[in-house]
């Protein structure tokens, strides 16, 4: 029988991995040399639509000195016809650089009075930065007055993002007994959350012959936000009870 030491068959084990090693590396270069298939054979998944978040709509109460989604009343606010009630509303959870739509929708008459008669620059003057846009005036006419002719020049302001149109005016109902008023913001996010913040202005009396705010009673009304494409509409109400009508 033929014998083999335990040196040859070290170096013959060498060996093959060499050549092993050979054959790998000449594959590689092979594998990489060669054009790319295809990519039309596997479908690529897109990516996920960001879901909008929900808005919220708030008001000021100037008694309670504090932002709330409650109703405004006797017992966190005090205000007057011709007043501005300050609002700001909220959305999260945007898409960065998508165009979004806000829809703010007001109360214009109620019970046969004015309510809120137009928007106005908000009074919260903490708020500076952000971006502004100009709060169109109203051609809407009832009791012979047009709403336009009462409007001073205003300002929507926006952070987290840029305004970049206002639409018109759309009223609804009957100004005799229940109307509204509704006007869209459309803007492109800067970061995931924005904020609005408007005015809306206590219709008086001396300028309305059909009475203004406090002229409701103990009736009340809303302010409303909605974002289109999302299902949610968030509210914030005022009670005509914590409203003094404005001196004749």
């Amino acid at each position: 029988m033929h014998r083999v030491n335990s040196q040859s068959l070290r170096a013959c084990s060498r060996a093959a991995g060499v050549v092993r090693a050979a054959a790998a590396l000449s594959l590689l270069t092979a594998c990489a040399d060669a054009p790319l298939a295809p990519s039309h054979d596997v479908p690529l998944l897109a990516p996920a639509s960001a879901k909008l978040g929900v808005a919220r709509v708030e008001q000021f109460a100037n008694v309670a000195n504090i932002w709330t989604t409650s109703a405004l009343s006797t017992r966190n606010s005090a205000n007057a016809e011709g007043n501005v009630v300050a609002f700001r509303g909220t959305v999260e959870g945007l898409p960065l650089a998508a165009s979004q739509v806000l829809t703010i929708t007001y109360a214009f008459s109620v019970d046969g009075h004015r309510a809120y008669d137009f928007l106005a620059t908000t009074p919260d003057g903490s708020v500076t930065d952000g971006t502004t846009f100009f709060i169109p005036l109203d051609p809407h006419q009832v009791d012979g007055t047009t709403v336009a002719a009462l409007m001073p020049a205003g300002l929507f302001r926006l952070t987290g993002g840029t305004i970049t149109s206002v639409s018109g005016y759309v009223h609804t109902g009957d100004d005799g007994s229940r109307s509204e008023a509704r006007i869209s913001v459309t803007f492109t996010p800067t970061a995931p959350t924005a904020t609005l913040h408007w005015g809306a202005h206590l219709a008086s009396s001396n300028a309305w012959t059909s009475g203004g705010a406090a002229q409701v009673g103990n009736g009340n009304w809303q302010m409303r936000l909605n974002v289109d494409g999302t299902p949610q509409v968030k509210s914030a109400s005022i009670q005509a009870s914590s409203i003094t009508a404005a001196t004749p």
